[in-house]
């Protein structure tokens, strides 16, 4: 998934040169948005529940920003060292960050 790509199809209306990436990114991106300039990921789910959800969107991080949001959730006082599969479960309720289980095993 480009995120790159799927921001500049919904900011400026740029869709990729070749005919099958410019499919993906429009299948991607019904569920995107910008909100203040951010690239916010839509949860999509049927039994959505506003009660167990405070809020139905999960902002999308740069994989040059991923470093510092494992270091946040695990390393700093607000982790405390969460074990990875909490700090996994912790990370995807606020952020969306593509291979998140692989990346912390």
């Amino acid at each position: 998934m480009q995120f790159r790509a799927i921001y500049l199809y919904i900011h400026d209306n740029v869709l990729p040169k070749t005919a099958t990436q410019q499919k993906v990114i429009q299948a991607e991106v019904q569920n995107y948005v910008i909100i203040n300039e951010l690239l916010v990921q839509l949860i999509v789910c049927k039994d959505y529940d506003p009660k167990e959800y405070d809020k139905p969107f999960r902002l999308v991080i740069p994989k040059s920003c991923e470093p510092a949001v494992f270091h946040i959730y695990h390393d700093s006082l607000l982790g405390s060292h969460q074990k990875w599969k909490r700090m996994c479960m912790t990370i995807v309720d606020h952020f969306c960050i593509i291979n998140l289980a692989a990346k912390l095993k």
